[in-house]
């Protein structure tokens, strides 16, 4: 057990955070602009009708907005405010959450958070409706506070009006709501919501350096600032190498936001004429626009025409194949589902044709001139090749190709190595993604070298801590017979990216770094932090081998969530004990 005095000061700090935070909300509002203030107590349950006190708040008017400040107690019992699950809208109905209903006129307005800041809007049900608003969610030891604050524009209110409101918690471990309006189980009665009046609208409010969500956007790049941005919510990127577009509504609900696509799978007529406009195209176009449906992104390789004039001599002159590949970027830079350009494919410092880092440099400025908003890959086996190729490029792919024929490897140091190594070839900061070991060759080549799904997991992990924002599986299998165990294997990597995703490692913001401040009685074992996930400690086991662990250090609270296994446990004399599956990351919040 703790020491009293310990346990007192880390009491002490907690509560004056939680203050400074309801002082810093409160000073939006000065006297002189704060129109309306409604106190918001007495909520009571759908399922038994008891009324919870503890759940308290208050609305705040002034000439262009709405706040709304809620404090509700930690009510899910298992594990304290819900899970861990990051920014998707699917996400945001698994955990505790708050939802703010407003009906004006004929429309109803629905704007939903919950505890880790997941948040969700609608109106007239429709989810992709595009106006803007703030939110922030803190948390002490005993409860959550949330601050909303929507402008009236985003209400559609122009002038002085009255508008129906209400308020509901939404617990999930035990289920139930509390609504500050009483309703009748599942069946909403506008007619007795209460009312709130508007007064003195001037409906002049901006949100400066602002971006707002759209729940239906997917992953993109935005090379001015050299990220991959879903707008304001940060996310890796997941993706395939696929050649099919009747994969990709499959490909999507396995987990990945990206595509990766060889142009010439989507040739009509195969380098035949320069096309002239998208419907000469027809299936680059198809494919693309399925990939929008899905929302998924495409990144198109262009790599594989580009070399071609050089081994078959049936394929047009090289300056015709560089005004093909012009004529398709300038028609297709512009379609929303475009990810970027696949600009090199494991290129060769020594080719025998032509010098393949002056030919790369030279295509990516012209590809820049056309477009400037997509990022450029370049892919590397050899990582000191990079460079070579280091101005040929914005994202650099690193392949993690280990494995030897029926030969596995024992530690993931080497992927930190490799991550490492190529960070130091650059002369100026690159993006790097990773290319775990294939597996689509074992039936095709014979090659016999396809990884365990441990050992997919466990480079996976190394990648993403290691830094990289990307990772890229080679490849998708249309056919469940063109590999061997594909059925298999597809269903253990959708759940590896749920399991990330979970773990809250797809922030695309996150810097880790080595935790410190704890130690572990196994050198094999690693332990991670990052400067996202406060209080969280990533455990990584680097080997083939089931290890056990022993962590001891300064762990604040009484009770230590397991993320991994969704359970929490006792804080016993600041240690965790416990085993850790090969190649496996274990994540504990304290």
């Amino acid at each position: 057990m703790r020491k009293t005095t310990k346990l007192s000061q880390i009491n002490v700090i907690q509560k004056l955070n939680f203050l400074f935070f309801f002082l810093w909300i409160f000073s939006i509002f000065s006297s002189e602009n704060l129109k309306h203030t409604l106190e918001l107590s007495k909520f009571s349950s759908i399922v038994d009708g008891t009324v919870n006190n503890e759940i308290k708040g208050r609305i705040l008017t002034n000439k262009n907005s709405i706040s709304i400040i809620l404090t509700v107690p930690i009510l899910s019992s298992e594990i304290p405010g819900g899970f861990r699950y990051p920014f998707n809208i699917n996400n945001i109905f698994k955990d505790d959450r708050v939802e703010i209903e407003f009906i004006k006129d004929d429309d109803i307005y629905n704007f939903i958070v919950n505890t880790w800041g997941s948040r969700g809007k609608k109106k007239n049900e429709e989810w992709d409706w595009d106006k803007k608003w703030k939110t922030k969610v803190e948390r002490d030891k005993n409860s959550f506070l949330y601050e909303i604050t929507i402008p009236f524009s985003s209400l559609g209110i122009e002038k002085n009006c009255r508008i129906k409101f209400n308020l509901f918690v939404f617990q999930e471990k035990p289920k139930d709501i509390f609504t500050y309006a009483p309703i009748l189980g599942n069946i909403k009665n506008y007619d007795k919501y209460p009312i709130l009046e508007i007064k003195e609208v001037e409906n002049k409010i901006k949100f400066e350096n602002y971006n707002e969500s759209r729940i239906n956007s997917q992953t993109f790049l935005t090379s001015s600032q050299n990220y991959i941005s879903q707008q304001d919510k940060k996310i890796i990127s997941i993706g395939w190498f696929c050649g099919n577009k009747n994969s990709l509504k499959e490909i999507k609900e396995n987990g990945a936001n990206t595509v990766y696509y060889y142009l010439h799978s989507a040739l009509d007529n195969f380098l035949s004429y320069i096309p002239q406009k998208k419907e000469d195209l027809p299936s680059l176009l198809s494919f693309l626009d399925e990939a929008q449906k899905n929302n998924l992104k495409v990144v198109i390789g262009i790599s594989s025409i580009l070399g071609a004039e050089n081994y078959n001599q049936t394929f047009k002159s090289n300056e015709y194949t560089y005004d093909y590949l012009k004529a398709v970027i300038q028609l297709f830079n512009t379609h929303p589902a475009v990810f970027g350009w696949w600009l090199g494919e494991e290129p060769e410092i020594n080719n025998f044709y032509f010098n393949e880092a002056e030919r790369l440099t030279l295509l990516y400025t012209t590809i820049k001139n056309i477009d400037s908003k997509h990022q450029i890959f370049v892919c590397h086996c050899h990582k000191e090749y990079i460079q070579v190729y280091q101005e040929s490029g914005d994202i650099f792919c690193v392949e993690l190709y280990y494995l030897e024929p029926r030969v596995g490897f024992d530690s993931l140091t080497k992927v930190f190595q490799d991550l490492e190594d190529v960070r130091s070839y650059l002369k100026t900061p690159k993006i790097l993604f990773i290319v775990p070991q294939v597996f689509s060759w074992k039936e095709e080549r014979n090659y016999g070298w396809d990884p365990t799904i441990e050992e997919i997991r466990g480079m996976v992990y190394a990648g993403i801590l290691g830094g990289a924002k990307g990772i890229i599986f080679f490849r998708w299998h249309e056919n469940e017979n063109s590999l061997k165990n594909w059925s298999t294997l597809k269903k253990e990597i959708s759940s590896l990216l749920l399991k990330i995703e979970k773990l809250g490692l797809t922030n695309f913001e996150i810097k880790w770094e080595k935790e410190n401040n704890f130690n572990v009685n196994n050198p094999e074992i690693e332990l991670w932090k990052n400067n996202i996930n406060k209080r969280t400690i990533f455990v990584l086991n680097k080997t083939k081998k089931k290890l056990p662990f022993v962590i001891k250090g300064n762990f604040c609270n009484d009770t230590i969530i397991d993320i991994s296994r969704d359970r929490k446990i006792l804080n016993n004399k600041d240690t965790i004990e416990g085993e850790i599956e090969p190649f496996d990351l274990v994540v504990y919040q304290y």
